[in-house]
């Protein structure tokens, strides 16, 4: 269903883009969202630690988080960061010391070389940033709702086939088709995948969102050449 209600836009301030998002019809909150020239944030699920029996602390903390401690909820805060923020960096910053109302991650894009992260949030704080490395091979950084030091769930193992199509590709050879195809290729893409984003800060016109209704991994969508392509 939310496939059908799929759609992207720009939010504007005094006639100028403040950052272009992908959201659904009624959704106040903001998952996918690019400030143009400054950076690109999207927002990946995150369990809550603990056990299943834990519900009760989940619930707990959510609750003191929100009405207690002034917390936003995660996809809100995304919304404000665009709005406020101009750079990566502070982008960072907010990212991971405002107080949230659920665990989530924060991918966050930056303009300039090495200006990537995952942000690992807890309710409180970011219980983890980690960045772009490239002067020592880290290139990419592939989040699959996770934590990156921990090893991979045997029953969705995304994270590997995902860190392997991409060191195929290669840093001088990655474009905005390759990443495309990397997130089309199972196990990386999954049937229940609504819609896939490309974008890139430093190249606003690079902003696209499409619906994934049937598998299609070959398809090209993307101007070959392109650089500064960051999802």
């Amino acid at each position: 269903m939310l496939r059908n209600v799929t759609f992207i836009s720009d939010v504007t301030k005094g006639g100028k883009v403040l950052y272009t998002g992908t959201s659904f019809i009624g959704f106040s909150g903001c998952l996918t969202g690019m400030k143009p020239n400054g950076f690109s944030i999207t927002v990946d699920s995150r369990s809550s630690s603990g056990s299943k029996t834990d519900w009760w602390k989940n619930i707990l903390e959510a609750y003191n988080a929100l009405f207690l401690g002034g917390a936003s909820f995660a996809s809100f805060l995304p919304r404000e960061v665009l709005e406020q923020e101009t750079n990566f960096h502070d982008a960072i910053e907010r990212l991971s010391t405002r107080q949230i109302v659920a665990p989530v991650y924060y991918i966050v894009g930056g303009v300039n070389p090495g200006e990537g992260a995952v942000v690992t949030r807890d309710r409180v704080k970011a219980k983890d940033v980690w960045y772009l490395d490239p002067d020592n091979g880290r290139w990419f950084l592939v989040e699959t709702n996770y934590d990156h030091w921990l090893p991979p769930r045997k029953n969705d193992n995304r994270r590997d086939p995902a860190n392997r199509l991409m060191n195929d590709v290669g840093q001088d050879k990655v474009d905005g088709n390759a990443i495309y195809d990397v997130l089309s290729t199972p196990p990386v893409y999954r049937s229940g995948t609504v819609y896939t984003s490309i974008m890139s800060a430093a190249n606003p016109a690079t902003y696209e969102t499409w619906t994934r209704y049937v598998f299609s991994p070959t398809l090209q969508p993307w101007p070959a050449n392109d650089d500064d392509i960051s999802i």
